[in-house]
């Protein structure tokens, strides 16, 4: 089978909570960090990533902030501007969790940019449920996806959940609406294999047997 090179926009929860000790002790972010680091590692430089943050009013009204564009890993000034920004995420954190109106404007910034030579995913990795009011609504992010996809541009939403206060089943809604797919990692010291796992899931989407 070939291995389509992959292309995606991965979306990281900088609400306050992930200060919160998980039950190693570290704080959430710092078991993110070790995490995405292992990750990052694993992947070759025929991965295409961008990164953005998101909390409650980030960017303005905006609930995200756009870190790096979506570039291939095979640019070690890409890699490396990545590696910097996973490593100034505590400096960032604050605010509520901004999920669902994120997870959207991902999947409307990726569709848009759509390399037809490439799996194209959105990545999106969390400690917590939507807790933004003044954003969209779970039915209304489903009802809204359904109406941007197109089959000639697949874009799989993966969600990957850690801690206990994840909604899995609504991140499970998410992930199945776009053929994607939901990760939970209850322990912290998980998250790094469920990263892993999420990532290369994404070379056989969307016909994964």
């Amino acid at each position: 089978m070939l291995t389509l090179r992959s292309r995606m926009l991965a979306a990281i929860d900088v609400s306050g909570s992930m200060e919160e000790p998980a039950e190693n002790g570290l704080r959430r972010i710092d078991i993110f960090q070790q995490a995405a680091g292992g990750a990052m590692s694993k992947f070759s430089g025929e991965v295409e990533l961008g990164v953005w943050a998101f909390s409650t009013a980030r960017n303005g009204d905006l609930d995200y902030e756009d870190l790096a564009p979506i570039a291939p890993l095979a640019d070690a000034g890409h890699t490396q501007q990545i590696q910097q920004i996973i490593a100034t995420l505590p400096a960032r954190l604050g605010g509520a969790t901004g999920l669902y109106d994120t997870t959207l404007a991902a999947y409307q910034r990726v569709q848009e940019t759509y390399d037809p030579d490439k799996v194209n995913s959105v990545l999106v990795i969390t400690d917590g449920k939507n807790e933004d009011e003044n954003g969209i609504s779970l039915e209304q992010l489903l009802a809204e996806i359904e109406k941007l996809q197109d089959p000639a541009r697949p874009v799989a939403i993966i969600m990957v959940g850690f801690g206990p206060d994840t909604d899995l089943d609504a991140m499970k809604q998410i992930a199945q609406a776009t053929k994607g797919g939901a990760y939970s990692a209850n322990k912290p010291e998980d998250l790094g294999t469920v990263l892993v796992d999420a990532l290369s899931q994404r070379t056989c989407r969307p016909n994964c047997g």
